[in-house]
């Protein structure tokens, strides 16, 4: 039942990819609760579960840290950029 809802969610993030941004802005009051909660994060290895195009890891990977990113959308995958 569960992998029949994670295809679900995939195909469905797969066929509006195109809708999704890019990039988030570096003043995006996300972003900047993820870096408080964080703290320094240079060095530190980063799971970013969901990470679509890798909007908010491309913002964590250019303040020093590796991030990994995993999502269920390939398509969404296919676009993200500087993420193992």
């Amino acid at each position: 039942m569960i992998a029949d809802h994670d295809t679900i969610v995939a195909e469905r993030f797969d066929a509006l990819h195109a809708r999704f941004k890019s990039e988030v802005a570096t003043e995006d009051i996300r972003l900047r609760a993820v870096a408080r909660t964080l703290g320094p994060i240079e060095d530190r290895l980063i799971l970013d579960l969901g990470c679509g195009k890798g909007r908010f890891a491309s913002h964590l990977v250019a303040s020093g840290a590796r991030v990994v990113g995993l999502d269920l959308s390939t398509a969404m995958l296919g676009q993200a950029r500087g993420l193992d």
